[in-house]
């Protein structure tokens, strides 16, 4: 498995899978890349993205449609993640999001629908993975020639 450029969005890293797509919203670059590699670790193909605009683009146009939307609420760079949601699942009727803040008080009164869970900041990686597996997203098995995780980069 490889890393390839999206065509026309620079700064979307995709990487090839054949299954478990998630597609991961945070704003700050720390907490991105630190749940990618964790996501990568287990096994999960992760497309990560900086922005609102970048994660819209990927719903609508890459062909194989992330599985689940893992995004953070408070987005510095346009809408909420709850905004974010609502438009992935139009797109995605089929998408499960996982919701992570730093202020858990602005899901009082919101009703969760079935494939959507919350978790609240701070929260080591291993309790993201725990709640992909609760939606029953895991790794897919590692096929003769490739690895399950991508190959150290050298």
């Amino acid at each position: 498995m490889r890393d390839r450029a999206a065509p026309g969005r620079a700064g979307i890293g995709l990487r090839e899978y054949a299954m478990c797509d998630l597609l991961l919203l945070d704003d700050d670059p720390l907490v991105r890349s630190t749940l990618g590699e964790a996501l990568r670790d287990a096994g999960l193909g992760v497309t990560e993205a900086a922005s609102e605009a970048e994660a819209l683009a990927v719903l609508r146009d890459e062909p194989v449609k992330p599985r689940v939307l893992i995004t953070d609420l408070d987005l510095r760079t346009g809408r909420n993640g709850f905004v974010v949601a609502a438009i992935a699942q139009a797109l995605v009727p089929t998408i499960a999001v996982i919701y992570i803040t730093g202020r858990p008080d602005v899901l009082e009164g919101r009703e969760l629908g079935a494939g959507e869970r919350v978790l609240a900041k701070p929260f080591r990686p291993s309790q993201l993975v725990e709640l992909l597996h609760d939606l029953k997203i895991q790794a897919p098995p590692a096929m003769p020639g490739r690895h399950a995780t991508p190959p150290p980069a050298g």
